[in-house]
């Protein structure tokens, strides 16, 4: 978590956008003080020098995605403060600028956030920014990433399989599963149909290849991603209470480390509940509450629906049934409260309903 004293204190404090062949560097100090300052350009293969050219200590705030950041990532030096952003965090930010991708302006946007952040003490940037994370957590997110693609593909090919084998049979019966006996029956059939005319056997070999191809591929890496999570601090834990190892290695993936964050408001900002307030009569407002992270809310949904932890379906039940809200707030509320509890849990707590939810049920 960003120490925003120490970072006061610092006299260089950087932007970075970092290329292939040259980098961008804003300063942010000068950037605090004139919004059109200097964005320097230097070579790539300069930049860790440039940095371990200054004396004292030295802050800098870049986006860590994709094989350029590394040369900084694996950078070990007392006298630099590595602060990074996620390629989503990031994307977000530019959206917001309104400003066109290019290397100029995303250096410029990391450089306003910064300022922002020394100057306001801006919440929503503590959460944005933070220290490089480790190789095996960047692995999991990119493994759970692969997987779910995977998966999707997996699905179309079984869609496609579905549509052949009702031609073939004449009839609609859909395949949920590809095991080998289905692919045995396919075969058969593909025999006949070979006596007949022979269409469409060659396109649904094809696919029960391709079909192969990518479920073994996602066995693999789901085998990988149990592997990563078991070896975490936190895993045993969460085992106790919730149901599905990818439910558990999103979570995981999410958070890290329980210790990056200082607050509950700080962790429910990583999971995106976006604010917004509606006018309402006279000068009353009210606040909607929705989860942005789509991954987390399905996992979400799923968990509502198969958990067997009587906990959790007590919270969604005190919402829908005794606050009488409709489906989708009552999810939202549930959610909300949710992410609270696992991090009260996470910092050594019971995973137990707020007192004035457990009051309600009595």
């Amino acid at each position: 978590m960003i120490n925003i004293k120490e970072l006061k204190n610092i006299k260089s404090i950087y932007a970075i956008d970092i290329g292939r062949e040259y980098s961008y560097i804003v300063d942010v100090i000068q950037f605090m003080s004139s919004k059109n300052c200097e964005v320097k350009k230097i070579k790539t293969s300069e930049l860790i020098d440039f940095l371990k050219s200054h004396k004292g200590k030295v802050a800098i705030f870049y986006e860590q995605s994709g094989i350029y950041s590394l040369r900084l990532d694996i950078l070990n030096s007392n006298s630099i403060i590595k602060y990074t952003i996620n390629g989503k965090e990031f994307r977000g930010l530019r959206l917001a600028s309104n400003k066109k991708k290019n290397d100029l302006n995303d250096v410029k946007i990391i450089a306003k956030a910064v300022s922002d952040l020394l100057l306001y003490n801006e919440n929503e940037y503590l959460t944005k920014f933070h220290e490089p994370l480790p190789y095996e957590c960047k692995r999991l997110r990119r493994l759970l990433k692969f997987y779910e693609q995977l998966v999707r593909q997996s699905q179309r090919i079984k869609n496609k399989i579905n549509n052949f084998y009702w031609l073939l049979l004449g009839k609609n019966k859909k395949i949920n599963y590809i095991s080998k006996s289905t692919k045995e029956r396919i075969l058969k059939l593909l025999e006949l149909e070979d006596e007949i005319n022979g269409i469409y056997g060659n396109e649904i070999k094809f696919l029960l290849e391709i079909y192969d191809y990518y479920f073994n591929k996602a066995n693999e890496i789901k085998l990988e991603i149990e592997e990563i999570i078991k070896n975490h601090p936190d895993y045993q834990k969460l085992k106790k209470v919730f149901e599905g190892k990818l439910l558990i290695a999103h979570l995981i993936a999410t958070y890290w480390d329980i210790n990056r964050f200082n607050s509950i408001k700080q962790f429910r900002a990583l999971f995106k509940f976006h604010f917004v307030k509606v006018l309402k009569s006279g000068k009353t407002q009210k606040i909607e509450k929705t989860i942005k992270v789509k991954n987390i809310k399905r996992y979400f949904y799923l968990l509502l629906l198969y958990t067997k932890n009587p906990t959790i379906k007590k919270l969604f039940n005190y919402y829908k049934k005794i606050r009488k809200l409709s489906r989708a707030k009552a999810f939202t509320k549930f959610s909300y409260v949710l992410v609270s509890m696992i991090y009260k849990y996470l910092k050594g707590e019971e995973f137990k309903l707020p007192e004035g939810i457990e009051k309600a049920f009595k």
